[in-house]
């Protein structure tokens, strides 16, 4: 049985399938520096994550010449240095990323700033809201607590995954390193590029059913065992709530209205939030252009859920290039829907707070949620996608 991707092309019409070829990149004259770093520093999604890239070909360390290839921030503020290899990771490659984690400890998040400001050529401030629209944060006082690694590359030789596995459990933080497998792929004059996680390895918890097991179980305190938070967090009860809220949704919108992002689990710390978007849809982008569930947990444990449409103006001017007359009508247009109350500073975000205080999560939450946020999808999809289709920069 072969384990290797495979990568078919298919005539729905004739029912044919064909193979399409696995190729090596230097086969195709293809370079790390100027061809595969930049392919990702421009669509930073192709390594499975929403991050912002804020320095490439980086070397501005103190009494070494040492030079990394990209440098990111991710959606919980950690540094995250991006160790590209070609077709074939060498048996260092996590020592040189691993350095380069090392140089960047203590990196302030002034610095940080100075780092996407230079980058992406804008001022300093615009920086400092790129970034707090990034991290979904008010204030950038957590920026670089932690980093992260991710290494890409086409094959991974032995001597490095094994090193990542180790670290990662020794660090009991399955992020802590993660490797992406690049894999090139021609048909003819087209070149596809699969991007695989093969570290962290899914469980197979992700497939299989099970007695749950509460954080303070005694049996799993007897036994020693230790869960950090971060991989409890992406099967605890309110990404399970999220979870359900999102599939409860899903099953009540027609087809056309459907999301399909994966966003996964709950993110952040108190409020939590999930977000749901459309995959390749225009305008629509994880974060910055999305509906967003958010539950906050009250110092008597009692639970505060909302959802949003939310819409940044950082994206609405960069990417959709909206002047402030543009956003001012676009938000007159969300006016229409009385029912939401729009909240206006760096972000549009017409909310609608579904309860407070609530004592647990249940299923009747669950379906009160889900109806809030199918209104909600089917108010405002329509109507964002016919403005903005009428305010393409193009038209």
């Amino acid at each position: 049985m072969s384990t290797e991707p495979q990568l078919f092309r298919v005539d729905p019409v004739s029912k044919e399938s064909k193979k399409v070829t696995q190729v090596d990149f230097s086969s195709l004259g293809l370079q790390e520096r100027t061809d595969i770093q930049e392919w990702i520093a421009d669509n930073p999604g192709i390594l499975g994550e929403d991050l912002l890239i804020i320095a490439k070909e980086f070397s501005d360390f103190d009494e070494t010449n040492d030079r990394l290839d990209l440098l990111a921030v991710d959606p919980d503020g950690k540094l995250v240095i991006i160790e590209l290899k070609r077709d074939y990771s060498g048996v260092d490659a996590h020592w040189q990323a691993i350095k380069y984690a090392s140089y960047l400890r203590h990196t302030t998040p002034q610095q940080v700033i100075g780092l996407l400001e230079a980058h992406e050529e804008i001022s300093a401030s615009d920086a400092e809201e790129r970034l707090i629209e990034h991290t979904s944060s008010d204030t950038l006082e957590n920026l670089n607590v932690d980093q992260r690694i991710i290494l890409a590359s086409h094959r991974f030789a032995r001597e490095v995954t094994s090193a990542v596995l180790w670290l990662n459990e020794k660090a009991l933080d399955e992020n802590l390193i993660t490797c992406i497998q690049l894999i090139p792929h021609q048909d003819g004059d087209t070149l596809y590029v699969q991007s695989n996680t093969i570290i962290p390895v899914p469980g197979t918890e992700r497939y299989t059913v099970q007695i749950s097991v509460s954080d303070d179980d005694e049996s799993s305190r007897s036994a020693g065992l230790r869960v950090n938070r971060r991989t409890r967090n992406r099967n605890d009860e309110i990404t399970q709530f999220m979870r359900n809220v999102e599939a409860r949704t899903l099953e009540r919108l027609p087809n056309e209205l459907k999301t399909d992002s994966n966003y996964g689990w709950a993110r952040g710390d108190n409020p939590r939030y999930y977000s749901m978007w459309y995959e390749n849809r225009f305008p629509w982008k994880s974060v910055q252009f999305s509906y967003v569930m958010n539950v906050y947990v009250s110092a008597e444990g009692r639970f505060n859920v909302a959802n949003y449409f939310e819409m940044y103006k950082r994206y609405l001017r960069n990417q959709l290039n909206y002047t402030d007359d543009d956003i001012a009508q676009l938000k007159r247009s969300l006016e229409g829907s009385t029912e939401y109350r729009i909240l206006e500073t760096r972000i549009l975000r017409p909310g609608d707070v579904v309860v407070e205080g609530a004592i647990e999560l249940d299923v009747s939450l669950v379906e009160q949620t889900a109806t809030s946020l199918v209104r909600m999808i089917e108010t405002f999809t329509p109507k964002i996608e016919e403005f903005v289709s009428s305010h393409r920069a193009d038209g």
